[in-house]
C-alpha cells in the first residue's frame, strides 16, 4: 500500500471498510449466535434483517466502491476473493462452533477487508496499470 500512489490507497481503504463490515454483518443472518443469551458478553443476540434493512446494508457497503472504480477501476477478483475467503471462514465457524460470535465478527471482518486490499494491490501491480 506504501508503493500506491496517495489517491489510489486512501480510495482503497475507504472501500474496504465499508465492503468488510457488509460482508461481515451477513454472518449474523446466516448462522444463530453460538451462546445462549445469557453466556453473551453483552448480553445482546442479534435479530433477522428486514429486506429494507438488508438493502441498506448493501447499499452503505457497496456505494464507497464507486469512486474506486470511477478513478482506477476495479478488477472483479477484488470482489471474489473476500467473497471466497468469507466463505470459507462462515464454514470454519460452522463447522467448529456451529455459530458465530462477536470475536468472530471481528476477526471476519479484518480478514475480509485485508483480503479486499491485498488484492487489489496484487491485480493491479500485476496487471501494470500504474508504476509501483
Amino acid at each position: 500500500m506504501a508503493q500506491l500512489p496517495i489517491t489510489i490507497a486512501a480510495l482503497v481503504v475507504l472501500a474496504a471498510d465499508p465492503f468488510a463490515k457488509m460482508m461481515a454483518a451477513q454472518i449474523t443472518q446466516m448462522l444463530p449466535y453460538a451462546r445462549t443469551a445469557e453466556q453473551a458478553k453483552n448480553k445482546v443476540i442479534y435479530r433477522a434483517m428486514s429486506t429494507k434493512g438488508k438493502l441498506l446494508l448493501a447499499i452503505q457497503g457497496l456505494l464507497p466502491l464507486i469512486p474506486l472504480c470511477w478513478y482506477v477501476g476495479l478488477p472483479y477478483e477484488c470482489l471474489v476473493l473476500p467473497g471466497i475467503v468469507f466463505y470459507m471462514l462462515y464454514q470454519l465457524m460452522r463447522r467448529k462452533i456451529n455459530g458465530y460470535t462477536g470475536d468472530c465478527c471481528g476477526a471476519l471482518f479484518l480478514i475480509v477487508e485485508l483480503s479486499f486490499v491485498l488484492s487489489f494491490v496484487v491485480f493491479y501491480y500485476d496487471n501494470n496499470l500504474f508504476a509501483l
